[in-house]
Formats: C-alpha cells, sequence, structure tokens
C-alpha cells in the first residue's frame, strides 16, 4: 500500500514538473509603459454660454517600467479641443478634425496634464441642454492602447 502511495506522489510530481516546464517555467516579464489616469469621467455641471469656454483637466501617469510613447489626442466634437502638458511643454491643440502629425514620450514614473477645453457657444445661441465629450488618447501603453475619457454637463444661456 505505501508503495502505490509513494508511485501516485511520484506521479503527481514529475506531472507537475513536467507542465511547469512545458508552460514556460517562470517567465520574466517584458518591461512596459503602463498608464494611469485619475478619473475617466468629469462632469463639469452647468456651463454657461455668458460664461464661454469651461475648463478642466486629467492627469496621466506612467507607472510602468518603460517610456510611454502618446501617439494620438482626439475629441469627439469641434466644440471641445484638448492639449497635453508634459514637465511644461505643450502640445499643439487637437480637436476633432484635422489634428497635426505629434508624438510626446513620457518618461517611467512622470505625469502629465491633459487640459480639455468646451465652448458652449460653438453650436449657437439655442445649443443649450446636456451634452456629452469625448477625449481619445493614443499610446503604446500595454493597458490602453487608446484611452477614452469623458467630460459632460448641461449649456445653459
Amino acid at each position: 500500500m505505501k508503495n502505490i502511495i509513494f508511485a501516485i506522489i511520484l506521479v503527481l510530481f514529475i506531472g507537475g514538473f513536467a507542465f511547469y516546464k512545458i508552460s514556460g517555467g517562470e517567465k520574466t516579464q517584458t518591461p512596459q509603459p503602463y498608464m494611469e489616469v485619475d478619473k475617466y469621467s468629469i462632469n463639469l455641471g452647468k456651463v454657461s454660454m455668458a460664461d464661454g469656454i469651461a475648463k478642466t483637466t486629467f492627469n496621466l501617469k506612467n507607472s510602468g517600467d518603460l517610456e510611454m510613447e502618446i501617439n494620438a489626442l482626439q475629441t469627439s466634437c469641434m466644440c471641445t479641443t484638448v492639449k497635453l502638458i508634459i514637465s511644461g511643454n505643450e502640445s499643439p491643440i487637437f480637436g476633432m478634425h484635422a489634428n497635426p502629425a505629434w508624438k510626446a514620450n513620457l518618461a517611467v514614473g512622470a505625469s502629465a496634464v491633459l487640459e480639455v477645453l468646451f465652448d458652449p457657444n460653438a453650436h449657437g445661441p439655442e445649443a443649450t441642454g446636456p451634452f456629452e465629450r469625448l477625449i481619445l488618447v493614443g499610446s503604446n501603453a500595454s493597458n490602453k492602447k487608446e484611452l477614452q475619457l469623458k467630460i459632460s454637463g448641461v449649456v445653459v444661456k
């Protein structure tokens, strides 16, 4: 009986070891950029046409172990523009169409500010009511190749 139990344990051990080797054993992780964002959505509340352009920001961070390339910025409507600020250096302004070819690198552990401007007057004097706009950030981050952020609110006169 002892021999049978010993044989079963030996077979399980050898099988487990074989599976470990076949599956690649210990894996070493390849360095990768990893994007963190402080929030995915911002509600601007009531945005007055009389007060003009509303400004808000999102904070991005590269918490990976390889430099991150941010290679695209775009918005979902002509009333919204965005720019990226890294260490005081500002990107061009991006909107819905005809965006410039541009790239920026975010070092390991570094942060950037994504500044979003919403123009409540862009759709004319009668364009009041709720709105929702998207901001897209393209990168080589391992977790978010295309980050989608949102601003929302209500346009009032």
